[in-house]
């Protein structure tokens, strides 16, 4: 008799336990739903850990959920940079990904950076919120309907059972945990999880979603735990990137600036046949400088939405990865005149001319082969101008062909 109460209680208990973590306070109330300052506090209901494989490598990982505003703090899959939900902050590699129904999306990360002054380094604190969006960014399951398949199949270690749902063009299927009135069909409306673990608010009530496949991406919930507040994200410490390390980098381009203003009035009156050689490298200069800063500045009035190509383009568009190798280029050809000069001249030592006339030779293979590679990277911009894809392909060889220039090439 004692055993038979004991199997009631525990079914019992297993029962209103599911129950309990189908209601999600956000999904009722829907004016619940805020959104959320980057440095604010953030504590949450739910942590779950996860288990999956996604791009082709088993991993696992953890994130929280806070069913009262409607948020997520998730760590990623990347085993380097963060482990389970053990999360720290002063460690080199935090990084964590904050998102709410609201539309909020930052990413905390830290980052090591030295003084200028006293060369200590120091770990500090970022918060990057220029892709927040409108809505919430975990839209996968939103307005697509999914039917019943009568396979079920355990998570947690056979602490919750899910039965199979597949959508209605059958590219994903999800396993949610239902009582035995499931229903043969529902639409979604919202989720609130992670890597397609988590709540999902239905046509036919608010299920937790258990496991999800896609092609061959997949995940799993390993362990859910009601942890009722107890769990909180402390971002005070946290600064704008958008804010901090923009202005930093801007006050860096007007110190360089000035420099570079300098040496070209110096290089204006430079009594050299290698004259307008110098003032051409620092004119590139100032013209790289220049866009730099107007980057920078962008960067600093204007929210990107990180998701948006059009959004990128404007704030990063004109990056070009080439950019310090031309200057590279222009100043190996500066040397090439130096070394002429030096030649020009009558010259007793003939070891010094001998390691001249060596080094302009590395220099002279080295200039025509970054030429070359250059003349090859302005025609396949051309030609890949619609093609994003074959374009960074292109990229990639041309910057190893450089990178492989000067490994073959040193000159010193």
């Amino acid at each position: 008799m004692k055993y038979i109460l004991l199997v009631i209680f525990f079914i019992f208990f297993q029962t209103t336990d599911a129950q309990e973590e189908k209601k999600v306070e956000v999904f009722e109330k829907p004016e619940n739903a805020k959104p959320f300052q980057p440095n604010d506090k953030l504590c949450f209901d739910y942590q779950v850990v996860f288990s999956g494989v996604f791009n082709g490598r088993p991993t696992t990982g953890c994130f929280f959920i806070n069913i009262e505003i409607g948020a997520v703090l998730s760590f990623g899959f990347d085993q380097a940079t963060q482990s389970g939900c053990n999360y720290d902050f002063q460690s080199k590699d935090f990084n964590a990904y904050l998102y709410t129904l609201k539309g909020n999306t930052y990413t905390y990360y830290n980052n090591i950076e030295r003084e200028p002054r006293s060369k200590i380094e120091t770990i500090n604190h970022y918060v990057r919120t220029g892709n927040t969006e409108s809505a919430s960014p975990e839209n996968m399951y939103v307005g697509k309907k999914f039917y019943h398949k009568d396979h079920a199949k355990e998570f947690g270690g056979a602490q919750f059972k899910g039965q199979q749902y597949v959508s209605d063009n059958g590219d994903m299927s999800i396993f949610v945990l239902v009582d035995e009135n499931f229903p043969d069909m529902f639409e979604s409306y919202q989720f609130l999880g992670a890597y397609g673990i988590g709540f999902i608010h239905t046509s036919k009530g608010t299920y937790l979603v258990l496991g999800y496949q896609q092609d061959k991406t997949e995940s799993a919930i390993v362990d859910l735990k009601k942890i009722a507040g107890s769990e909180c994200f402390l971002a005070a410490n946290f600064r704008k990137e958008e804010l901090t390390r923009t202005s930093v980098h801007l006050d860096e381009t007007d110190e360089y600036s000035m420099d570079i203003e300098k040496n070209i009035a110096k290089a204006k009156v430079l009594v050299s046949s290698c004259a307008a050689l110098k003032l051409k490298f620092h004119e590139e200069q100032k013209r790289q400088n220049d866009e730099k800063a107007t980057q920078l500045h962008y960067l600093k009035t204007n929210k990107v939405d990180y998701k948006n190509q059009k959004d990128l383009q404007k704030a990063y568009g004109k990056y070009d990865p080439f950019a310090v190798f031309v200057l590279m280029r222009m100043e190996e050809e500066y040397k090439l005149c130096q070394i002429d000069e030096y030649l020009s001249r009558e010259l007793d030592n003939i070891e010094e001319v001998n390691k001249a006339i060596k080094r302009k030779q590395c220099l002279f293979q080295k200039v025509t082969k970054l030429k070359a590679i250059e003349s090859k990277v302005a025609s396949a911009k051309h030609a890949y101008r619609n093609d994003d894809r074959g374009w960074k392909a292109e990229q990639k060889k041309s910057l190893m062909a450089i990178h492989q220039t000067i490994k073959e090439h040193p000159c010193n």
